[in-house]
């Protein structure tokens, strides 16, 4: 009887535990996946360099797609699991809808993030020939071809998904064989991976081998970038796509074994945290214009401590927030759903603010002690003593 108990109380404390993960890790990847891609979506079409950059495309499209796996994705994902609202899982529509959505944009985010080491590699080439296959006209078709793809792949499931128990499940066997074996270990691991790996690799080659050279072909400031955000995307996707690729592959070795109730609850929240963890890849912040070189100088300016009364609010806004969410004053209709992370938001984005402010004015880092900052002053604590660089950030601005 007492071994019941205690089995009963570790499977609480684990679905405890898993709204809390879900809830503050996923709300802080939705918060800073938001924020870095419109970055990169408004500083991508303040500049232009997208009308002739096929890379600069690449990345822009690819935030678009982003954006909509944060949302329909992790954000249904942190009402379900962490704030306990589920009347979105047992709407037929939604049920049918929502993985295809997030498949179509997944699939397409990285496909953009392959064609984009596909091209930082034939633009870094020695070959005029290769170099002329980069090109923005190829690359629309590129984008707008895997697009229909995609879409044409996912119809099926808008036909074999259905509720069940309250709960959102496939009604075809055979195509969940296909899913688990084929989507969720290749598309979404192996074949990413594989292809980022191998031309970042490769471009990494090309500029190693022109700088050993000095040819008279000198890259230019752009394609460098492009460059250094394709070889980081290799770090990026090997440390958020392999872990879920091992994980996915545990669950199919393990698929047709007699599990305990508390083996399942561990699986289960294992499982949740690889997912929320995997939508990390589509929130970091690609770095790979001047304008985004500020955030990587400004907080090499400012110690990470100045940023700790933030870092304490996330933690206490997502636990009473959960705690608001929670109560019996709402009914969990979308009307209140909003109203509730409305309020949840507001208090957490205003301290972000004003920490953010608090540190810019710092009189031994802007000169002066006056409240407001000009913007030739946030450029110079910004970009510093570049001044082609304070030029085109002012450009950008302006």
């Amino acid at each position: 009887m007492s071994s019941n108990v205690i089995l009963t109380s570790n499977i609480a404390q684990l679905q405890l535990i898993s709204q809390y993960v879900s809830t503050t890790v996923g709300f802080v990847i939705l918060f800073f996946g938001v924020v870095g891609n419109l970055l990169n979506i408004l500083t991508l079409i303040k500049l232009g360099n997208h009308k002739h950059n096929t890379s600069s495309l690449y990345i822009l499209v690819k935030s678009f797609f982003d954006l909509i796996v944060l949302f329909v994705g992790l954000f249904a994902v942190i009402l379900n699991h962490g704030l306990s609202i589920n009347s979105m899982s047992t709407n037929v529509v939604w049920c049918k809808a929502r993985i295809p959505l997030i498949y179509i944009n997944g699939f397409s985010s990285f496909t953009c993030l392959c064609l984009h080491s596909i091209d930082t590699f034939l633009a870094t080439s020695n070959s005029a020939y290769w170099r002329r296959k980069s090109n923005v006209r190829t690359a629309r078709i590129l984008i707008i071809g895997f697009l229909f793809l995609w879409i044409g792949h996912e119809l099926p499931y808008f036909f074999i998904q259905d509720t069940f128990n309250l709960r959102c499940v496939s009604t075809n066997g055979a195509y969940t064989q296909y899913s688990t074996y084929f989507i969720a270990f290749g598309l979404f691991a192996i074949i990413p991976v594989s292809i980022v790996s191998i031309f970042g690799y490769l471009s990494y080659r090309h500029v190693h081998s022109q700088l050993l050279e000095d040819t008279h072909r000198p890259l230019s400031r752009l394609t460098k970038q492009m460059t250094s955000m394709a070889l980081f995307q290799i770090i990026n996707i090997v440390g958020f796509s392999i872990p879920n690729g091992i994980i996915q592959a545990y669950f199919l070795a393990s698929a047709n074994l007699n599990k305990d109730p508390h083996r399942q609850a561990q699986e289960q929240f294992v499982q949740l945290f690889f997912n929320v963890l995997l939508c990390g890849l589509y929130a970091l912040i690609d770095l790979n214009v001047d304008i985004s070189i500020i955030y990587f100088r400004f907080l090499k300016r400012n110690s990470w401590s100045d940023f700790g009364p933030c870092i304490t609010f996330l933690l206490q806004f997502t636990y009473n927030g959960q705690q608001r969410c929670l109560s019996s004053h709402f009914s969990y209709d979308f009307d209140e759903c909003g109203m509730c992370l409305y309020q949840i938001l507001e208090p957490f984005l205003n301290n972000i603010f004003i920490c953010i402010l608090n540190d810019l004015n710092r009189p031994n880092i802007v000169h002066g002690p006056s409240n407001n900052v000009s913007l030739d002053d946030f450029i110079l604590l910004l970009v510093g003593s570049d001044i082609d660089e304070a030029e085109d950030v002012k450009r950008a601005f302006s």
